[in-house]
């Protein structure tokens, strides 16, 4: 068997990581808020993590929380208090757990 990390070149995988969470970021939009879409964020983070290394993993996982919060917000969700941000915060830092 060939180890994933030697089968394909670390920038392919980054691009097509950061294809599929634009992908992601747009269903997730269409979608709307109401529906949690945060947990198919992680099957991107987790396949540039595997291939490519943990480098590209975080970069992919910032760019999946950075299109969760951004479908969120575009959908019409308002964060009305500081604590529900947090908590937002933290959904978005657990797309990063799988790396460690």
């Amino acid at each position: 068997m060939i180890p994933l990390k030697e089968s394909f070149h670390p920038a392919v995988v980054l691009a097509g990581s950061l294809v599929a969470v634009a992908f992601l970021g747009l269903t997730d939009f269409l979608t709307g808020w109401e529906l949690s879409f945060s947990i198919f964020y992680l099957a991107p983070v987790s396949l540039a993590t595997l291939a490519a290394g943990r480098t590209q993993g975080l970069i992919v996982a910032a760019a999946s929380a950075a299109a969760w919060f951004g479908a969120d917000l575009m959908a019409g969700h308002e964060y009305t208090s500081t604590m529900e941000t947090i908590v937002g915060w933290i959904r978005d830092a657990s797309d990063g757990r799988s790396l460690w």
